[in-house]
């Protein structure tokens, strides 16, 4: 595995989780595809990437076990970093919902990558994430950010919820 370990290391190959127990391959991988096939990369034609199976990886070398975390954690902190700035500029707003969760609304296409990394989940056509996590990830000044989101949502709901509908009545002439 030499001529993989070192391109891995040098950061001309990358590896990236892509799913639960795959990573994506993508980089300079042809000069080194036999080594690839040999360690259980596979080509994913739907895809079209070269995949690889997390027991797979887990087999290969410990340098380029760590090299991939030790990338996949500066991935994650940018990701957050970036994140945190679409949020304190209001590009995009988290909302809490019912399962206490942050839902977040605006345009995440640029930044589905991002968000997986950083710990969001897509479901109901939302990226979300739990409270918990999102309290333990981002900083003071983007909880309070959100916060204030929330709080004026919640101000809005409870205004609109309590307001008084007059009806215009008719009274009734005697001729």
């Amino acid at each position: 595995m030499g001529n993989l370990k070192e391109k891995i290391l040098k950061e001309e190959i990358k590896m990236y989780f892509v799913s639960e127990n795959k990573l994506g391959i993508y980089g300079k991988t042809y000069e080194v595809r036999d080594e690839l096939k040999n360690a259980g990369a596979i080509w994913n034609s739907e895809k079209k990437r070269l995949e690889i199976d997390e027991d797979k990886f887990k087999e290969m070398d410990n340098e380029i076990i760590e090299k991939v975390f030790e990338l996949r954690e500066k991935q994650r902190q940018s990701g957050i970093e970036h994140i945190s700035q679409l949020l304190l500029s209001g590009e995009l707003k988290a909302f809490l919902d019912k399962d206490d969760n942050y839902q977040l609304y605006g345009s995440v296409k640029n930044i589905t990558r991002e968000l997986n990394n950083v710990g969001f989940k897509f479901a109901d056509k939302n990226y979300a994430i739990k409270r918990d996590d999102f309290d333990r990830i981002f900083s003071n000044e983007v909880k309070e950010v959100v916060n204030e989101y929330n709080k004026a949502q919640e101000k809005e709901k409870n205004e609109t919820s309590n307001e008084i509908i007059y009806e215009e009545t008719e009274e009734e002439v005697e001729y």
